[in-house]
């Protein structure tokens, strides 16, 4: 390999798929089949590795602090969500982050503890804007924003109790500090899918298998009665084909498809009258002893 080449690697990405077959008229020659598969596929890195060591640092045992927010991660964070002045009056003011160490010395703050209806509002509009930057770092493939915001749903599934989740962020970040500069790198950077080459429409490498999974069932089911464990291993292999094909059909005939989010109702009225409430009782002005009815 040449010294100024770049490289590349790939990330592999697989997940279980299943398939139950009924014949029409079951009988002891002919009964139902349970067909469980596992279907995968390989992405290439998008960054070059050529520069980053490959060398595993040693095992040490990593400071707790390194999977909480620290002031720096709510500083991003904070400037991260700030698009506009509205948005920035209300993250300064109503947002409610973790206190750290460094945080308590900044400046006193009303937070407004004993009135249970500003307590509510304020962490409903934290939660509600921290999955908000979750989702809009994937979509734009940012992967250092996307482990800034593990660290804030690691406090988020611990106190929720869904310690699955909380396991799994607990992986992620404890990779972060033990695997080498390439392999960090990786995981960092490989973690999405970008299917329609332009800006923002990044999509989780998993959710694309599950795509992937879907159009894999479809051709499965298309072979009626003649699906087999040959035809589907034939499948498998054709069907990232077969998705450029119809995607390629779709796209010159101009066939409206249905997209792969869900439909979201139109909530403007209901919008309106939720803001005309909140504005007329004031949930953002701390009174004290106020309480949900």
């Amino acid at each position: 390999m040449e010294k100024n080449s770049k490289l590349h690697g790939f990330k592999f990405v697989g997940d279980n798929i299943d398939k139950n077959i009924h014949p029409r008229f079951q009988h002891h020659e002919k009964r139902g089949q349970s067909l469980h598969y596992f279907h995968g596929y390989a992405v290439r890195d998008r960054i070059d590795l050529s520069i980053l060591s490959d060398v595993t640092p040693p095992f040490h045992k990593p400071d707790p602090a390194t999977f909480l927010p620290s002031k720096n991660d709510i500083s991003c964070l904070s400037d991260e969500l700030t698009v506009q002045d509205l948005a920035r009056l209300i993250i300064t003011n109503y947002m409610r982050f973790p206190e750290t160490d460094s945080t308590k010395e900044d400046k006193p703050i009303t937070t407004g503890d004993d009135d249970k209806v500003y307590v509510y509002a304020t962490e409903l509009l934290t939660l509600g804007l921290l999955w908000h930057g979750f989702h809009d770092s994937i979509k734009e493939g940012d992967g250092e924003r996307i482990a800034r915001h593990w660290k804030f749903l690691l406090i988020i599934f611990k106190v929720a109790k869904r310690y699955n989740y909380a396991k799994e962020a607990i992986n992620f970040l404890l990779q972060l500090t033990l695997l080498s500069e390439r392999q960090k790198a990786q995981l960092l950077w490989s973690r999405c899918v970008n299917t329609k080459g332009t800006a923002g429409e990044n999509i989780p490498g998993d959710l694309h298998n599950e795509h992937l999974n879907r159009r894999l069932k479809s051709i499965i089911a298309g072979q009626g009665s003649s699906v087999n464990s040959g035809s589907v291993l034939r499948a498998g292999k054709l069907v990232k084909c077969i998705q450029d094909v119809c995607e390629q059909f779709e796209k010159e005939t101009r066939h409206e498809v249905r997209s792969t989010k869900h439909n979201v109702p139109n909530f403007g009225n209901d919008f309106d009258d939720v803001i005309m409430t909140l504005s007329e009782e004031n949930i953002f002005v701390p009174i004290s002893d106020r309480q949900h009815e």
